[in-house]
């Protein structure tokens, strides 16, 4: 019988969020990101995270492992967002879940968008502090 030394690693620390405003296939959603801090106890050798997330009302959870310490996910406007995330070690023990619930707004703009470029991609998005449109581009090779 093998003895293993390891627990329950700790739960990551605080989370974080960061939002904005981008143009996704002709819609505006807001571009939800999640960070966290690693736990300060993983006890053993290495910890990945197993993520839950919901949109309110009436959608089931959706659940991500990952070795990453962030998340992106997007959502509509007036949409209360249920993320959580937890720590696993790599024997299979898990720290309890750390919450965050996050509700988008409205989307307003009254900027127009701007013209598409043949041969290049576009990333649009809306400041959300000054309501001012940002477009950029790249283009393709051999462009």
């Amino acid at each position: 019988m093998q003895f293993s030394s390891c627990t329950n690693p700790s739960a990551p620390a605080t989370l974080y969020t960061h939002q904005e405003v981008i143009l996704v296939d002709g819609s505006w959603r807001w571009k939800c990101r999640f960070y966290w801090q690693p736990p300060v106890n993983i006890s053993c050798h290495s910890v990945k995270y197993r993520i839950m997330y919901s949109f309110s009302p009436l959608h089931s959870p959706y659940e991500v492992i990952t070795a990453d310490r962030s998340y992106y996910l997007y959502a509509g406007e007036n949409a209360k967002v249920n993320f959580s995330v937890k720590a696993i070690n790599d024997e299979g023990l898990e720290s309890s879940y750390v919450n965050k619930i996050i509700q988008t707004d409205k989307i307003e703009s009254d900027c127009e968008l701007p013209p598409q470029i043949r041969n290049a991609d576009s990333f649009v998005r809306i400041s959300p502090s000054t309501n001012q449109l940002e477009a950029v581009y790249s283009c393709e090779e051999g462009c």
